[in-house]
C-alpha cells in the first residue's frame, strides 16, 4: 500500500507529489517478533487470565450467581484496575468520584463500552470492602477515601 500526498505551492501553482510506503525496511526488523521464539510472558498472562476467570466463575457458582462472559470480563479488569491502580497510603486521600471516573476510563480504554456490572454504587462497596478505607467527606473535594491512592 502506498500512501500519496500531493501539496500545490501558492506562488507557481505547481503541484509536488510525495509517495510514503509505511513498509520501511528501516524499521522492520523493530517490529517483527523474531521466528522460532515463543513470548513467554503473554503465555504466563494467558494461564494467569484463565485460572483468574476461573475462580471468579466458581466463586459465582458457589453463590448461585449466574455470570455471562462479559460480566465475567468486567471482573477480571476491575481485579486488574485495583491491583495496577490503588494502593494503600497513610498519608493520603483520593476523591471517590476521580478513583471512579479512572475505573470508567480504564474500562472503556480495555472494552470500548461502559460499565455494565460495577456501577459507582458498587464501585464504592467493592473499593470499601478490599481496601477498607475510611470516607469522609471534605468541604473542598467532596468525597475522599483516606488511607488508598491513585497510582497512574
Amino acid at each position: 500500500m502506498v500512501i500519496s500526498i500531493s501539496v500545490i505551492t501558492k506562488d507557481s501553482g505547481t503541484c509536488s507529489e510525495f509517495r510514503i510506503n509505511p513498509r520501511f525496511t528501516l524499521f522492520q526488523n523493530k517490529f517483527q517478533k523474531p521466528a522460532g521464539k515463543k513470548n513467554v510472558l503473554s503465555e504466563h498472562q494467558n494461564i494467569a487470565d484463565r485460572t483468574l476467570q476461573n475462580q471468579l466463575a466458581e466463586q459465582c457458582a458457589n453463590h448461585g450467581i449466574e455470570i455471562n462472559k462479559e460480566e465475567l470480563h468486567e471482573l477480571i479488569l476491575f481485579q486488574e484496575y485495583i491491583s495496577r491502580h490503588v494502593n494503600y497510603s497513610v498519608v493520603r486521600v483520593v476523591q471517590c468520584m476521580f478513583l471512579w471516573a479512572e475505573w470508567v476510563r480504564f474500562f472503556k480504554k480495555h472494552t470500548r463500552d461502559f460499565p455494565r456490572i460495577i456501577l459507582e454504587k458498587e464501585f464504592r462497596d467493592l473499593i470499601v470492602q478490599h481496601f477498607n478505607p475510611r470516607v469522609d467527606e471534605d468541604g473542598f473535594l467532596g468525597s475522599v477515601y483516606t488511607g488508598i491512592t491513585f497510582v497512574p
